[in-house]
């Protein structure tokens, strides 16, 4: 089985975007920026496509309160996996700061943690949209119920002050930890 860290399990990974893969840099520049013969190019989009996209999903939550630019791009089109602890090339960063888009050193335990934070997160986003949604269903059915000349008033007209006391703040909190969690480890696991 392929592990996506490598047999180590730990890196520093390097997302990029090319829209050339002409304009990406060749492995003998890199591993001279680098210092290192233990570089390896993939597909952003290829078999450990799931993991990047969980990388690229600490990026958005990032960037909806950071310095983080917000024209940053950040769908990778391919990454560097790197020696775990790879400092930065000042040179590659300025040379290719066209392309690059972020960096992270990571261990599979860092990335098992990150599983857990982006999972809680799309539970609570999704069970925050069905709350969301159950006023905008009430009213549909509403309308639909009249046209159909039923008369039971609790379908008709219901009371949605009620209901927007009850449901107002939901899932706020939970929002606001998760979120917290995974702001912390991308502080945490940033190259």
């Amino acid at each position: 089985m392929r592990q996506f860290l490598g047999k180590s399990g730990a890196a520093t990974v390097v997302l990029l975007r090319s829209p050339d893969p002409a304009s990406l840099p060749k492995l003998q520049e890199l591993r001279r920026l680098f210092g290192t013969k233990e570089i390896k190019y993939y597909k952003g989009a290829g078999w450990f496509g799931s993991e990047i996209a969980r990388l690229e999903r600490v990026l958005e939550v990032v960037r909806e309160t950071s310095p983080l630019p917000p024209w940053l791009d950040i769908e990778t089109t391919d990454y560097l996996l790197l020696p775990p602890g790879t400092p930065q090339s000042l040179f590659f960063t300025i040379k290719h700061a066209s392309i690059l888009i972020y960096g992270f050193n990571l261990t599979d335990s860092c990335m098992s943690d990150l599983e857990g934070h982006i999972e809680t997160l799309s539970h609570v986003i999704r069970w925050r949209n069905t709350v969301d949604g159950f006023h905008d269903s009430l009213q549909a059915q509403s309308v639909s119920a009249q046209k159909r000349n039923i008369q039971d008033p609790t379908i008709l007209t219901p009371d949605f002050d009620s209901l927007q006391r009850i449901v107002d703040g939901y899932g706020d909190t939970a929002l606001a930890d998760v979120t917290a969690d995974i702001k912390l480890w991308h502080s945490f696991y940033k190259w």
